[in-house]
């Protein structure tokens, strides 16, 4: 960086000559201020030089004069170094446009329409620029050329206005100007060691050569630092006072000539300029072609292909990763200057149009020093300084290389050589070269570089070897490219292990969050399927259909619950352990997906158990309601048959006209019969009224034949109906013909009379003895019993009254015996017989016995339940309370302060093998439990518990203890991992318990901010304090329950001294393996990281969508903050889990 103390070391003093011919070699490039007058030789002149970012354009400002013949150099050594930095800037060039798979062939011409700049530019800065213009036409250019130019200056550099139509127009000098300045201000500039001060360089004597070699750097691609000041300075004959301002770009001076005239003298050798030209041609074709490849595009000829701008806005986007604006698309010259500008800025961008090799060379220096070299800092020296200092500490070592500059240092090749071994040992045996064979030692340096390493051939190994001093910037610019291809090996291996770390970690984490959803799922999906089974109330309204459901709902309670029971404790267990992992890692709290937490799990298993508890009282209700209707029906049926029976012949009866042909007797007893009849048929009407009765209880139960039922007795009231219909008929004609019969037979109607109400109470009698009757306690088959022993009592009369009236038939056989009366045994009043009442009464008789037998039976029956009842009670008093014990001891375990957390453990366990031992208990009273159920025990006196709440207590307790003893076990592994000691995890549990008031194992808010207060945790009472307090509760309360648990109260206060890792270290770590790009490609993952860990990160990373990502582009950014929880991609790891 050249200062004020520069001009007054003397490294200016070789003379004005040279100084005029750089000067003026690329003049459009800055901006003159002021210019103060100073004499030299017979010229006085003021002068002021202001760098900028682009090349130097000299305005020479004179009042009427021109400058003598003496102010022009050789023009042979102008076109030596035009060559020389055309083909150097060339080569650099191509080195970056080949990332984007394209080059320049001539960069007079290829940078002409801004579009490879622009893509130049890109490569080397990594950011996009603004879209180029597509057109051809001149304006199209110069817009594109602009934008690459209005990009550089974003970047802090000063363009000069050079106009985008010189680029637009293939001025060679000004393109490469330009070129130079984007070498300056992208690959050089913030190389620095030790930064020195201007005063210091001055008396150290650095730049006491002389005037010439400063004129020649100063001038000729200037742009590397800032000339802050330069005073007054006499040489010779010469007085002169100048002001230079350094910018990260190019020179422009104006010089203003009172008068008089250059000397002839302030021009240098032309074919030096030429030879660098080239040189410079070479490598900054190389040098954006190896950005502009990123693009898809290259340039071939540096001089023409940025004259539309276009490809100079395409490489000023791709080294800088940021969007110029859009290029126009036009072919005119009007386009290419408008995208030369939008490239250049202020620089002429008409000169790169127009393909000013100069200007163009200028320019690409300028990026190259912006996007290639400034980055390079070795002990914050200067960017030349830093990188040489770095040459010379990995050279150190070899032998025959010494680097003490950037020109004869290099010219036998062993310091490239040299270079490359000590970073890639592999590719070069440094012990077989020679410093006698520079030739081959150049050659093997540049073709290894080129094949492994990905850095172009910017240099000519005769070149090199062949001039006396190799330019200086080019070799600069190529050893740039080993700098910052060599940085990042060793953080690039840090970085992997990192992620390898973090990954494995979170590999983990993601196995155990797949476990968990799986087993949940699983759980889930069996409660899911296992509801409507249990919700179902379909039957075929069968007493068997509805006890097969019973046995089956028994297998379901002993065979599938089991397991599931200790599958919901399991998945408890690792849901705990796996939010102790997290929290240890620094992870955020898991959470499993939508309808998965363990929460909505419970609701799941409680709501099952309220179906099971549902479902069961619905089985044993619907056994009652199906045996009653089973009796319901067989009394239907057996009134019915009896009414059937009865009705039988009745229609036809009253339907015949036999009284007709009847003698008066005849008639009277068809008259007595028929009152006979009615008589019946009242009687008849209350067992009518019961069918009815019976078959609407039916239809109110839900029989399952409820339609024959009510056909049959739809069938049985029409009939009746009918029959009082043809009974009042007959009725009728027997009352129009009793004027004509008088005699009745007297013993005929007494026996009609009293036989009916007889046989009816001897047909009642015999439906009550064969009643089916349904009792559920001693004391109501007691009562049946008593009420069968009264109904013995009155059969003494009973037999009176059969004695009776089977003596009136026995006097009526006796008296038609004894008259032979014709027809005098038919009663004509009934149809009844003493045979029906005999046989009747009979049946009677011998149901009486069968009777006591079925009720006796019963009672042995009652009996025995009630044994079971007490059987059962007595087991449940004995089984209840022994739980209710056992959960008390196990809370008081797992919330004791006594001993360490091994004893508690160890009692835990031994109690948890104790509880275990007691469970023939349970299975015996489950045995005493199903002889109940078969036996149709519905209730129990005895007892309080019901064998329900004795398997929710045994399920709670063994909950209770699995639960304690997890507990106690992330307890040790927060301990041991949190490094806190005993007596401070007793501290922690002692105030935890004293504020834990109703011993329920969580705090709520208040009772936590007085636990933290009690321990020393300072919060205040004001607006911040309470901030600080819901920030902490945030932390110990992740899903906002409302209450704070000892787990998570024990990670709170062990957190601090944990070494945890973070998502911005992650990102670092992959920015490194991306070289600094804000994506990264499949392939860097698999070159740093393990196969498995390389194609985890793939499947999981979203594309990059950024602007400028290349194909396959990855987002490392969304991906690292997932890992944390910080980004929503984390819904995405856990959808993808759970999709698998």
């Amino acid at each position: 960086m050249f200062h004020v103390l520069d001009w007054n070391s003397g490294i200016f003093h070789r003379g004005m000559q040279n100084f005029m011919d750089v000067l003026v070699f690329y003049i459009d490039v800055g901006f003159v201020v002021e210019v103060l007058g100073h004499e030299y030789d017979t010229v006085e002149w003021s002068l002021f030089i202001d760098y900028s970012r682009a090349s130097l354009r000299a305005v020479l400002l004179h009042n009427g004069n021109k400058l003598s013949s003496a102010s022009v150099s050789s023009r042979s050594q102008h076109e030596g170094i035009l060559r020389h930095d055309l083909k150097t800037f060339t080569a650099w060039c191509n080195s970056h446009l080949r990332k984007a798979g394209t080059s320049i062939d001539n960069i007079e011409d290829d940078f002409r329409n801004g579009l490879k700049l622009m893509l130049l530019l890109e490569v080397i800065s990594g950011e996009t620029l603004p879209k180029p213009d597509r057109g051809k036409m001149r304006f199209h250019k110069i817009a594109n050329v602009n934008k690459a130019l209005d990009y550089i200056a974003s970047k802090g550099v000063k363009l000069v206005s050079i106009g985008a139509e010189e680029i637009v127009d293939g001025n060679l000098k000004m393109t490469l100007g330009m070129i130079w300045t984007i070498i300056l201000r992208f690959a050089i500039q913030d190389i620095s060691v030790e930064e020195m001060t201007a005063k210091e360089d001055w008396n150290s004597g650095i730049f006491h050569r002389g005037m010439q070699n400063f004129m020649d750097v100063l001038v000729f691609y200037i742009d590397v630092g800032f000339v802050v000041e330069v005073l007054g300075h006499e040489y010779d004959t010469v007085e002169w006072s100048l002001f230079i301002d350094y910018s990260r770009a190019s020179l422009r001076a104006v010089l203003l000539h009172n008068g008089n005239k250059l000397s002839s003298a302030s021009v240098s050798s032309r074919s030096q300029h030429e030879g660098i030209l080239r040189h410079d041609l070479k490598t900054f074709t190389a040098w954006c072609n190896s950005h502009l490849r990123k693009a898809g595009t290259s340039i071939d000829n540096i001089e023409d292909d940025f004259r539309n701008g276009l490809k100079l806005m395409l490489l000023l986007e791709v080294i800088s990763g940021e969007t110029l604006p859009k290029p126009d698309r036009g072919k005119m010259r009007f386009h290419k200057i408008a995208n030369v500008n939008k490239a250049l800025d202020y620089i002429a961008s008409k000169e790169i149009v127009d393909g000013n090799l100069k200007m163009t060379l200028g320019m690409i220096w300028t990026i190259i020093l912006r996007f290639a070299i400034q980055d390079i800092s070795v002990e914050e020296m200067t960017a030349k300084e830093g990188l040489l200092l770095w040459c010379q500490r990995k050279t150190a070592p070899y032998k025959n290389v010494n680097v003490q500059n950037f020109h004869l240092s290099f010219k036998d090749g062993l310091a490239f050589c040299a270079l490359i071994h000590r970073h890639r040992p592999d590719l070069i045996d440094y012990n077989k070269l020679s410093k006698d064979n520079p030739l081959e030692n150049l050659n093997t340096a540049f073709d290894v570089a080129e094949k492994y390493l990905d850095i172009p051939r910017m240099l000519d190994p005769d070149d090199l070897i062949n001039t006396p001093k190799p330019d200086e910037r080019a070799i600069m610019t190529y050893v740039s490219c080993y700098y910052h291809a060599f940085q990042g090996a060793q953080q690039a291996e840090t970085a992997a292990n990192r992620i390898c770390k973090v990954l494995k970690v979170n590999q983990e984490n993601e196995r155990l969050m797949e476990e968990y959803e799986r087993l949940a799922s699983d759980l889930l999906e069996w409660i899911r399927r296992t509801m409507p089974w249990l919700n179902s109330r379909q039957t075929d309204n069968s007493l068997a259909g509805v006890q097969k459901k019973l046995e089956e709902y028994r297998t379901y309670r002993r065979k599938h619950k089991p397991p599931r029971v200790e599958q919901k404790a399991k998945l408890e267990t690792n849901f705990n352990t796996l939010q102790t992992k997290l929290r240890l890692s620094n992870r955020p709290a898991y959470m499993p997906t939508e309808g998965k937490m363990v929460s909505d799990i419970a609701n799941a298993w409680k709501g099952l158990e309220t179906a099971e508890k549902a479902f069961e009282e619905w089985l044993l209700s619907e056994m009652m309601r199906l045996e009653r209707l089973e009796h319901l029906a067989q009394k239907f049926k057996h009134k019915a048959d009896a009414h059937e029976d009865w009705t039988r012949g009745k229609e036809e009866m009253l339907q015949s006209q036999d009284f007709r042909q009847c003698r008066l007797n005849e008639l009277k007893a068809l008259k007595k019969k028929h009152e006979a009849f009615e008589s019946d048929l009242a009687a008849h009407q209350d067992r009518v009224e019961q069918i009815a009765a019976i078959a609407q209880e039916l239809n109110t139960l839900e029989y399952h034949d409820s339609v024959s039922v009510n056909a049959r007795c739809q069938r049985i009231c029409d009939q009746w109906d009918r029959l009082g219909a043809l009974t009042q008929r007959r009725r009728q004609a027997l009352d129009d013909a009793e004027r004509i019969l008088e005699k009745i037979d007297i013993l005929h109607l007494e026996f009609a009379k009293r036989a009916a109400p007889f046989n009816n109470w001897l047909d009642g009698t015999r439906e009550d003895l064969v009643d089916i009757f349904i009792v559920h306690t001693v004391e109501e088959i007691q009562g049946l019993i008593d009420a069968h022993a009264h109904f013995k009592a009155t059969l003494g009369e009973a037999d009176k009254e059969y004695q009776s009236i089977v003596g009136l038939v026995r006097e009526v056989e006796s008296i038609v015996k004894q008259h032979q009366v014709p027809g005098g045994l038919e009663n004509p009043y009934t149809t009844l017989t003493a045979n029906d009442l005999t046989r009747k009464w009979a049946d009677v008789r011998q149901l009486v016995p069968q009777r006591d037998a079925t009720l006796q039976a019963e009672l042995r029956k009652q009996q025995n339940n009630e044994m079971l009842r007490r059987q059962f009670a007595e087991k449940a008093n004995a089984v209840g309370p022994w739980i209710e014990r056992q959960l008390d001891a196990v809370t008081a375990i797992g919330m004791g302060l006594h001993g360490t957390l091994e004893d508690q453990l160890h009692r835990l366990k031994e109690f948890e093998q104790g509880v275990y031992a007691y469970k023939p208990h349970i299975e015996e009273l489950e045995r005493i439990h199903q002889a109940v159920q078969e036996s149709m025990i519905f209730e129990n006196r005895y007892t309080q518990y019901t064998m329900e709440t004795l398997r929710v207590g045994w399920e709670q307790l063994l909950t209770s203890i699995n639960r304690n003893i997890n507990e106690v076990e992330n307890q040790i592994l927060t301990r041991d991992s949190k490094g806190i000691t005993q007596e401070q995890l007793n501290e922690f549990r002692s105030s935890f318990n004293h504020f834990d008031k109703n011993r329920t194992g969580r705090l709520t808010p208040e009772e936590f901010k007085s636990c933290l207060v009690s321990l020393g945790y300072s919060i205040g009472k004001d607006r911040q304090g309470e901030i600080d307090f819901q920030r902490i509760l945030a932390v110990v309360d992740p899903n906002s329950t409302g209450y704070v648990h000892f787990d998570a109260f024990l990670d709170f206060m062990t957190r601090e001294s944990t070494d945890t890792d973070t998502a911005e270290q992650v990102i670092d770590s992959f920015r490194i393996l991306a070289a600094d790009k804000p994506y990264i490609l499949p392939d860097e993952l698999r070159r740093e990281l393990p196969p498995d860990q390389a194609e985890y990160c793939i499947q999981r990373m979203p594309p990059y969508k950024g602007p400028g990502a290349a194909p396959g582009a990855l987002d490392y950014m969304s991906f690292s903050t997932a890992l944390y929880g910080q980004s929503d991609l984390s819904f995405i790891f856990f959808w993808r889990v759970t999709s698998r």
